[in-house]
């Protein structure tokens, strides 16, 4: 009888201390902010809510909550560096948190901290090792930082745990023919192939995959039927017609070669292979006076090409120089490298945004691509990309 009197005090003591407990969690301030934070975001007023999580931090500075409330905000709005810094205040109180250190890793690549995002995605692989989309993600951040053996590793156990997933399989296939090994491209396409043979994408890869191997009529007849297949699918998608070309040249079938390379040419004005194609097609059909415009034009895309990385390193050597930094603006936006140009034109107003040649240059050049908007922002004195 005494001992179950001490038993049943030790369970109202443990009950009583976990109810205490339970009541000290429910009414510490983190988590009243929190649930207020919560209530005003069900009600769209996010800028109170915000407040509230704000709040929580400042008073409980030791409940993660509000720093992770903070951080799926700023993903949303797009504060990619204050989301980074919310969830990684949130992950060092809550450091089991498989979830979070994912969150964490998207905000960090999100705000172009790719080291960082791939420690936080590698953690969350660890914290959660059968999440095949924590493992896709640490791949695609290992590859980003060029450490193909990592992200091969990752990419396989993605495909383990998700076998079905397309995204994985092609970034997989994609991996193994930049090391390269086609060997494990092959093996990884044929199965999905065969239960997928309309996927386009996935036939484009085994095209690939083909133009690798020895060229025997087998091989190129295989390899010419992949290609003709994603032609005539994707007549827009320039890929494979520098492929399609290829093959139809292995095959001693100059005449469809050129018609290939000369379907793609007029969007494909500096693409290298094509051009090599055009120069190989009228070279065997005996048309000295095309191949040798076309060799011309080859030899003019090739040296813009090598002056473009030859201002690359002086850019990544001394960024100040704005001559050179135009320069390549100019001629990467010449190579049709649009994208590329916009960045270094921008960054140059950055650099020296007194400068009197890096503005106009910026508006110049949204002129050209029709943005008549950013050209007048890209005018005023004020503006700073």
């Amino acid at each position: 009888m005494r001992r179950l009197r001490a038993l049943c005090l030790i369970g109202i003591v443990a009950a009583l201390t976990c109810g205490l407990w339970a009541w000290h969690e429910y009414t510490r301030p983190g988590r009243v902010h929190y649930r207020r934070g919560m209530d005003e975001a069900a009600a769209h007023q996010f800028r109170q809510a915000t407040l509230e999580w704000q709040a929580g931090v400042r008073e409980d500075p030791t409940f993660s909550g509000c720093y992770e409330k903070l951080g799926d905000l700023g993903l949303q709005v797009g504060d990619y560096p204050d989301a980074a810094a919310s969830y990684a205040a949130a992950a060092r109180l809550s450091p089991r948190d498989g979830t979070l250190f994912l969150r964490l890793a998207r905000a960090q690549q999100s705000a172009g901290d790719l080291p960082a995002a791939a420690a936080s995605a590698l953690r969350a692989t660890q914290l959660r090792p059968d999440d095949g989309g924590a493992w896709s993600l640490y791949a695609f951040l290992e590859n980003q930082l060029k450490d193909l053996p990592a992200a091969l590793a990752a990419l396989r156990r993605a495909r383990q745990l998700r076998p079905d997933d397309r995204d994985d399989l092609l970034a997989l296939a994609n991996l193994e023919m930049d090391v390269p090994d086609m060997a494990a491209a092959e093996r990884d396409l044929t199965p999905w192939l065969k239960a997928h043979p309309d996927d386009i994408e996935a036939c484009y890869r085994m095209g690939v995959v083909y133009s690798w191997k020895p060229r025997t009529p087998d091989n190129v007849r295989i390899g010419t039927g992949y290609a003709e297949r994603v032609v005539a699918t994707r007549p827009r998608d320039p890929r494979p017609y520098a492929l399609l070309g290829q093959f139809y040249l292995d095959a001693g079938r100059p005449q469809d070669a050129l018609r290939t390379y000369l379907a793609i040419a007029p969007l494909q004005a500096n693409d290298e292979d094509i051009l090599h194609g055009l120069v190989e097609c009228y070279t065997r059909l005996g048309q000295s006076r095309q191949a040798t415009a076309a060799a011309t034009r080859l030899n003019a895309v090739t040296a813009r090409r090598d002056r473009i990385k030859h201002l690359e390193f002086i850019a990544r050597l001394n960024p100040s120089d704005i001559g050179s930094g135009l320069e390549l603006a100019r001629l990467q936006e010449e190579d049709g490298q649009l994208d590329p140009a916009e960045a270094t034109y921008r960054r140059l107003v950055r650099a020296a945004p007194h400068d009197p040649r890096t503005r106009p240059a910026l508006a110049t050049f949204y002129r050209r691509m029709g943005r008549g908007d950013l050209a007048r922002r890209a005018a005023n004195p004020d503006f700073v990309p």
